[in-house]
């Protein structure tokens, strides 16, 4: 049997060496059904600009069947290196054609950008401040 000490020192594979970040997209529940008050997320075309364009060996979105928070609608959830972005309320196709060119935009230039500002007001804090 393996001690803790031989776990730690197993070298994983980098599967994710090229890339940069990461959306996971809610797309079930109140957050993402059209029928329960969400903007229909657009999936399809989403996956196809990251195919087509070469920058899903840059840059991951996952659909998740729930995120844990199911209001404000259409939630995600930005990964980057620095920092976790939660976004919601997004009630048209305009924010998402924002996250597209983000992405494209940050991996043009080999990492994240700062969030653009025009997606600041979809920005909410997942958690309470522990005081």
């Amino acid at each position: 049997m393996n001690s803790m000490d031989d776990l730690i020192q197993i070298e994983w594979p980098d599967y994710n060496k090229n890339r940069i970040g990461q959306l996971i997209i809610c797309e079930g529940g109140i957050c993402g059904k059209k029928e329960k008050g969400a903007f229909p997320n657009p999936i399809e075309k989403m996956k196809e600009i990251l195919l087509a364009e070469g920058l899903k060996k840059y840059f991951k979105i996952t659909f998740s069947p729930c995120l844990g928070i199911c209001l404000p609608h259409n939630v995600m959830l930005a990964i980057t290196p620095k920092e976790l972005i939660w976004l919601g309320m997004i009630r048209d196709a305009k924010p998402y054609d924002e996250l597209m060119d983000w992405i494209r935009s940050s991996v043009k230039e080999g990492k994240m950008l700062p969030l653009p500002a025009s997606l600041e007001k979809h920005r909410f804090d997942r958690f309470a401040s522990v005081k």
